[in-house]
């Protein structure tokens, strides 16, 4: 495929039309050739673009029927392989038609607008493409070869296939008799070069159904992560790739990985990742945390006992919002710099499709945020630890003009106060003791035409702040240690779960930046605020970690669910995810009940003076409890703006003593005015 050159293939073949002598020089298929010459012999109008109406009689739809019905009987344990099948044909704008010996299709399934376009053409159930009636097709070629076959663009002999890709095999039976044949059908536009190795995998796929000895297993993980992968290229020339299913078990590594560890496929596939590569335990953490592993260094040993150092990051593989399986990138050093951005651009994963929630207020916040995707202004997310600002940020990257670019998350918590300048700007070599030879590039390059997510934007420190203000304002950075400003175009996505503007009258923000933050705020609902949503997220949870731990468990007992939906989660969708995946594992039964919850979680159902049967007033008093202490938490932060942070006077105007205020501001979690 990589060969084909559409432009000088359509010169070869109105070439041969015109019955000039051109059409034997290289590169052209002989196989195709032979076949243009029968067509041409055989009186095909080359120049056809619709194909001829069907002709098929009652008798023959009768046996095209029962074949159909045969074939599907055949495979019906097999189901969950065929339906990924087609999903995998519709995602990648195919079609499939199964055909007798004849020729004469009589089954099609795939991508309904492709069916459509061929339908204008006649093309469907009952059509012939024989090479007598159509020329060259992919079907013609494997019925002479025995063997799958494809034919690209012009290589097609009518006009009416010159703008599609098409593919085929065999269909045999029990005993390995040819009943007819399978082609894909796929416009160019929609095609690239690992399409091909993934069609012609699905190929085999069906070829393989017919053997008894054929694991179900592989072929099932290998297709679901087959979905996902479908736009990226698996074998690249400039770095390595490991395949893994849920399980943590290898299902492929691409070629140029092969290679550089001198491992071969069959002794890989099917093992265990850390049999094979130990270094990579961490990798694991993949699956079961739903979250990538950044890019980090590592060792790996050649089959001959050599060490080499690598880069390698992490990135789960997710159908529906679920954790399907791995994908392990590996490259080295020195294509880091050159490829990080395209690394990086995978690391925004979630979409709104992702972001789970029903209630009128969230789905607001979600149609907000929507539409701040569609600019590049900076947006600003507020909301409690656990509500999911990050998940936001990365569907509003998702949903942008930027979504190919990269997408880099910064902790501003997590980093050292020292290494922040470096960390965010870079450094040129000899700029500090220990600095890498070269120099480093900062997240701001890496995240040029991309998105730069700042989470915890409150915890900055103030002179960093100035430096991040002059970034926003000039566009550009100078490295640590450099002279030279580099112009960078980052889109600014920040974080916070403090309340900001309290921080800048308390002088531990500043309010040029914040206002240059503020752009488009966007602030995310507690989950107490959206009580509606709560058995949403435990079954989208639930779904997700059963299989995460093997288990069949169907859900939670009723009065079990009314607990977790009156519980007041403090830690919001992050706690609620944690409870859910502690239930799972620890689950002896296919039902989880509250012996399955932590404590503070039943706990906060035991009320002496409240009995069961007065439920309601039970709700009424925890809901009125948690509003007092939000009540307070607010009238406290008011005091301190009132009174500029004198805590002598707050606790004056509470009527409280000082050491009471202090414990206050810790239970308020306001420990940063004490």
């Amino acid at each position: 495929m990589s060969a084909y050159d559409h432009e000088a293939m359509i010169r070869r073949r109105e070439a041969f039309i015109a019955g000039e002598d051109r059409h034997s020089d290289a590169g052209l298929n002989p196989e195709v050739l032979s076949s243009w010459m029968r067509a041409r012999e055989r009186g095909v109008n080359p120049r056809r673009m619709t194909f001829p109406l069907p002709e098929i009689t009652p008798a023959e739809t009768a046996e095209h029927m029962v074949r159909e019905a045969i074939w599907q009987l055949r495979w019906q344990k097999n189901e969950d392989i065929i339906q990924k099948v087609c999903d995998i044909l519709d995602k990648t704008n195919a079609v499939e038609f199964n055909m007798d010996l004849n020729f004469t299709i009589w089954l099609q399934r795939g991508n309904r607008e492709v069916l459509q376009a061929l339908k204008n053409k006649n093309l469907g159930i009952g059509s012939n493409l024989s090479e007598s009636l159509v020329g060259t097709t992919a079907a013609v070629l494997t019925a002479r070869k025995q063997m799958p076959q494809w034919v690209v663009g012009a290589e097609h002999y009518i006009e009416g296939l010159r703008d599609y890709v098409s593919l085929a095999t065999l269909l045999l039976d029990e005993n390995n008799d040819v009943l007819g044949y399978k082609l894909i059908l796929t416009p160019m536009k929609d095609f690239n070069p690992f399409l091909l190795q993934m069609f012609m995998q699905m190929l085999d796929y069906y070829i393989s159904l017919c053997n008894s000895t054929v694991n179900l297993h592989w072929m099932n993980s290998e297709l679901t992560l087959t979905q996902e992968l479908f736009t990226l290229s698996f074998e690249q020339r400039d770095r390595g790739m490991i395949l893994i299913d849920e399980a943590g078990f290898i299902l492929k590594i691409s070629r140029w990985l092969s290679d550089k560890l001198e491992l071969k496929q069959p002794d890989v596939r099917g093992k265990y990742l850390t049999d094979v590569f130990p270094e990579m335990k961490e990798m694991l953490s993949c699956l079961r945390e739903a979250a990538a592993i950044p890019v980090q260094e590592m060792h790996l040993a050649k089959a001959s006992g050599a060490i080499l150092p690598y880069f390698i990051e992490g990135q789960p593989i997710r159908t529906a919002g679920q954790v399907k399986g791995l994908v392990i990138t590996v490259f080295e050093p020195r294509s880091m710099h050159k490829f990080v951005n395209k690394i990086y651009s995978h690391s925004a994963y979630f979409t709104f499709e992702d972001i789970i929630g029903t209630c009128p207020r969230f789905a607001a916040v979600k149609q907000e945020a929507a539409e701040a995707a569609e600019y590049t202004c900076n947006v600003f997310i507020t909301g409690e630890s656990g509500t999911g600002k990050e998940l936001f940020a990365q569907a509003i990257h998702n949903a942008g003009n930027r979504r190919r670019g990269p997408f880099i998350s910064i902790n501003c918590a997590a980093m050292p106060r020292e290494l922040i300048g470096s960390e965010l700007f870079g450094y040129v070599e000899g700029a500090f003791t220990g600095a890498r030879k070269g120099g480093a590039p900062g997240k701001f390059e890496l995240a040029d035409k991309g998105t730069i997510f700042l989470d915890e934007i409150g915890e900055m420190p103030l002179d960093m702040q100035s430096v991040l203000l002059r970034v926003l304002e000039d566009k550009q950075i100078v490295r640590l240690g450099g002279g030279n400003p580099i112009l960078v175009d980052a889109r600014i996505i920040a974080a916070t779960n403090k309340n900001l503007w309290q921080a800048v009258l308390a002088n531990h923000f500043r309010l040029d930046l914040y206002y240059r933050l503020n752009v488009f705020p966007l602030h995310l609902l507690p989950l107490r605020e959206r009580q509606e949503d709560i058995p949403l997220l435990i079954e989208s949870f639930l779904q997700q970690f059963k299989i995460a731990f093997g288990k069949n468990i169907s859900g939670f007992t009723p009065e079990t669910l009314v607990l977790l939906k009156n519980y007041a989660w403090p830690g919001n969708c992050r706690e609620l995810r944690n409870v859910v995946e502690r239930a799972c594992a620890i689950a002896k039964t296919d039902i989880l009940t509250m012996n399955e919850l932590p404590k503070e979680i039943t706990e906060s159902a035991i009320v002496p003076d409240v009995q069961v049967s007065s439920r309601e007033a039970y709700d009424q008093k925890i809901f009125a409890e948690f509003k007092y202490k939000l009540n307070e938490r607010k009238q406290i932060l008011d005091l301190l703006h009132k009174y500029k942070g004198n805590k002598t006077l707050v606790a004056k105007e509470l009527g409280v003593t000082r050491v009471t205020l202090y414990k206050k501001l810790k239970l308020h979690d306001l420990s940063e005015f004490g």
